[in-house]
């Protein structure tokens, strides 16, 4: 059934570009933000760094890999902290999640 409120969360997979031109897909789960929302926490964050406005959008990942092979998990637990590792060590993947968020609930495009 549709329905006109969606779940608080989502689960997506995340394709991370990584330095050499390989990808890596991880799952991550989302937080569903309507339009208020999203503008209220885009607002707030107009100097902060992407880790902080990334952990308003994502609750949490994977850290286990896809029993199947269609995503692989993280090698830490979600967390502020971890948020903050991947800024500094692989930007890219903070991007990539914004990108997706954008992509499941406003449709714009994933850049290839």
């Amino acid at each position: 059934m549709f329905k006109l409120q969606p779940d608080p969360t989502f689960e997506a997979n995340v394709k991370v570009p990584l330095p050499g031109g390989e990808t890596r897909t991880i799952r991550v789960e989302f937080v569903y933000l309507d339009e208020t929302q999203y503008a209220d926490l885009v607002s707030g964050m107009r100097d902060a760094p992407i880790d902080v406005f990334v952990g308003g959008l994502v609750s949490g990942w994977h850290t286990q890999d896809d029993a199947d092979g269609r995503w692989h998990g993280m090698d830490v637990p979600f967390s502020k902290e971890a948020l903050t590792q991947l800024r500094k060590a692989q930007p890219r993947a903070l991007q990539a999640m914004v990108a997706t968020w954008l992509h499941e609930t406003k449709g714009l495009p994933l850049k290839n």
